[in-house]
Formats: C-alpha cells, structure tokens, sequence
C-alpha cells in the first residue's frame, strides 16, 4: 500500500523541513510542499493529499482555507493549523476553519492529531 501524501504549507525552510521530518518519521507519510498559500488550493486538487498541515502565520491562509472549504473536490480534506508564531489562537483558527489546531512545537499532539485524522479516513 502507498504511503498516505500530506501537504505541508510553511513558508519559513527551517519548520518546513521539521514538520517534513514528523511527516515521514512519525506519520509513515509521504510530505509535499508549499511554502505560501496562492498554491495550496491547486495542490490539493492535483495531488490529492489525504491531510494538510499548515501554518496559522502564511500570509492568505484564511482565504486558503475558505477556498479549499467551500470547493466540493477539497472540502473533505482535514487542515491541521499549526500555530507557529502566535498570530491567532487555536480557538481563532477553528473559528477560520481549520479543522484542528496545534500549539507551536508540540510535535507530539501534531502527532497525534494527524493520527485520528489518517486513521478515520482508513476506515471511510
């Protein structure tokens, strides 16, 4: 069986290749790339990861988030924020419509978070 692809969206190279790190060795996952948000919507539709991991502080993530939400071929793939820099709360950012948030270096509740979300799309 294919790994599971997660895209990761982090415009600072130093967190991206982190949250890369978490996605392959914690996740078993296969990590894809965006480092703002102007692309995120068509890297969804074209690579169709099953999670995306993105970061509360790229500029446009709210109009991403909108975007991907209200696109049928998008809606249904979860958006863990990660809440790197402090530029929102969690609450914030479930208000915005990401579907979970995560403190800024808690790789393990970024562990598991993307866990539940892989594991109840292996059973959908």
């Amino acid at each position: 069986m294919d790994k599971p692809l997660i895209l990761i969206v982090e415009d600072q190279l130093s967190l991206q290749e982190m949250l890369e790190t978490v996605v392959e060795r914690l996740l078993n996952a296969s990590p894809a790339r965006a480092d703002r948000a102007a692309v995120v919507s068509e890297k969804v539709e074209n690579l169709k990861p099953v999670l995306v991991i993105m970061d509360t502080a790229v500029p446009d993530a709210i109009r991403t988030i909108d975007q991907l939400k209200s696109n049928p071929s998008t809606r249904h793939v979860p958006i863990i924020a990660v809440n790197t820099r402090g530029w929102m709360t969690c609450s914030e950012a479930l208000e915005a419509g990401f579907d979970a948030c995560v403190g800024d270096g808690n790789i393990d509740r970024l562990e598991e978070v993307a866990r539940q979300f892989l594991s109840s799309q292996r059973h959908d």
